[in-house]
């Protein structure tokens, strides 16, 4: 399917991300977060949820987490397009609105 070049995508962008912002995975992070993930996922104990899923796989889901939460904290809305062209989402003019 076409999930998967899409979601070895998104990983190597997020990748570039923590790179260029120097987002680190430290191993506090990643030992808190590695029992969020395994108690979400209803596992017994950490150890078979790191063994299941791979210590890897789950480094970087937890660097992705990171990455998004750095990016919804510092993301800016610049413009809203709608204004910018005089329409709204309709497709009428801003004056034809009122």
């Amino acid at each position: 399917t076409c999930a998967l070049p899409i979601y070895f995508f998104l990983i190597i962008f997020f990748r570039l991300i923590a790179k260029k912002e120097k987002l680190e995975l430290s191993d506090k992070d990643y030992e808190k977060e590695m029992k969020t993930y395994a108690k979400n996922a209803g596992a017994d104990d950490v150890d078979s949820y790191k063994e299941q899923v791979g210590e890897d796989n789950l480094k970087t889901m937890i660097l992705c987490d990171k990455v998004l939460d750095f990016l919804v904290d510092n993301c800016k809305q610049t413009k809203d397009a709608s204004t910018s062209t005089g329409t709204s989402s309709t497709g009428t003019s801003s004056t034809d609105d009122k």
